[in-house]
């Protein structure tokens, strides 16, 4: 039993260890999204850190920290009651995440393909820049 001993307390440290580290980068951007699909801004808001930068092609100037980040999704989520994001394809390197998808809407009559690219840090994202068509559309403060 006295054998087992140290095996048992290196296993300990080591879940220990894991439990404390903060989330990979995609699982950060894989949460997004899923708090996106649930229209859930508050959660989306938590992900982001206090100085984090988010653009868009409709945007006028980007916007910056979890307030704004969630001022924009509640927004949107106002405008397009039934939108969703579906068929991401994701490229990460190191906290670096690239995202192809398309956000859709069926009674907005949005199918809308976009890429986005996120920087993240300790769990928080710090970047998200997203592109696409705006077409015509003025640009959004």
């Amino acid at each position: 039993m006295k054998a087992l001993m140290p095996a048992t307390l290196v296993v300990m440290v080591i879940a220990l260890t894991a439990a404390a580290m903060p989330p990979s980068p995609r699982a950060t951007v894989e949460a997004m999204f899923a708090a996106f699909n649930r229209h859930d801004a508050t959660a989306m808001a938590t992900l982001y850190s206090v100085d984090a930068m988010l653009n868009s092609s409709d945007f006028c100037a980007p916007r910056n920290g979890p307030a704004e980040v969630k001022r924009t999704y509640e927004a949107l989520f106002q405008a397009f009651p039934d939108i969703r994001d579906e068929g991401m394809t994701f490229v990460t390197e190191g906290e670096r995440v690239a995202v192809q998808f398309l956000a859709r809407s069926a009674q907005g009559q949005l199918n809308l393909p976009i890429g986005a690219f996120l920087v993240v840090r300790n769990g928080r994202i710090v970047s998200d820049e997203a592109y696409f068509n705006a077409g015509a559309t003025p640009c959004s403060n």
